[in-house]
């Protein structure tokens, strides 16, 4: 919406580019039609690649590179569909030249208001979930419980026979996704031990189901929130930091406001020590 309105504004407005000599009468449509495809374009980027390529755009390795990738694609596209328009209005030759001519017209046009975007979204998303952070963390540390939680035996299967894996609720740290299998990290003897069992983290997840501080924070991590030690929060969004791992484990933006929630529910979560 934003970089239709400023090549609108600039258009009709400025009249750079040759635009100048665009009858009155037709300025205002034509101006229109810049920014239509403009908006267009951008929100087809924005919504389509995403879901095609959808690795590449993973939240937990998003960065400001491949944000500033993104706004180049965006030039590009919109360059494309700018010389394909004025084709159509002007007659002007499809040609490599032109394309060249009009990236540089896009570039000159569109590279500060859409740096500008990606410097304020950054800052925004860095802001609002280092906020998010301490927030969450505040819930889970303000008040530690009396009692702990059911320290039950928790078992875990797998899809071989007799592939099963016991171990106290109070020491499973969390479970990762390991292509076909599930890697399982919990405390033994002071240390941490992890096991691989042929499994999803779905039937994990079911059989975890009876103890609340067990949360799915991403589909490739279900972690106990009794084991958080520490939470960030960057523009890519939250980090849980387990005790006795280095393991950073990511939380899936949609899920932010279900961990604040899955905090409040079952406040306090820490066991005394």
């Amino acid at each position: 919406m934003i970089a239709g309105s400023i090549v609108f504004f600039i258009i009709f407005f400025l009249r750079p580019f040759g635009f100048d000599q665009v009858p009155e009468n037709l300025i205002l449509f034509h101006a229109f039609l810049y920014g239509f495809v403009t908006l267009v374009t951008a929100a087809a980027n924005l919504f389509i690649l995403p879901t095609l390529f959808s690795k590449l755009f993973d939240e937990t390795s998003w960065t400001v590179g491949r944000e500033f990738l993104m706004m180049v694609w965006q030039i590009v596209t919109i360059s494309s569909v700018n010389v394909a328009l004025t084709h159509t209005l002007y007659g002007y030759p499809l040609s490599p030249t032109t394309f060249l001519v009009f990236l540089g017209y896009t570039s000159a046009v569109g590279i500060f208001p859409i740096g500008i975007l990606v410097l304020l979204k950054y800052i925004s998303l860095l802001k609002k979930y280092q906020h998010t952070a301490q927030s969450i963390e505040q819930n889970i540390f303000e008040n530690e419980a009396t009692e702990p939680l059911n320290n039950q035996t928790i078992r875990l299967t797998g899809d071989y026979q007799n592939e099963l894996l016991e171990v106290k609720a109070n020491d499973l740290l969390y479970i990762a996704t390991a292509d076909n299998y599930i890697q399982v990290f919990y405390q033994k003897e002071s240390s941490v031990k992890s096991a691989f069992l042929r499994s999803t983290l779905k039937k994990a997840e079911e059989s975890l189901s009876n103890s609340p501080q067990f949360f799915r924070c991403h589909r490739t991590y279900l972690v106990n929130l009794q084991k958080i030690e520490h939470i960030s929060g960057n523009a890519q969004g939250l980090k849980l930091q387990l005790k006795d791992t280095t393991q950073l484990i990511p939380v899936s933006r949609s899920l932010n406001q279900e961990l604040k929630n899955q905090t409040l529910r079952h406040k306090p979560l820490r066991q005394a020590l």
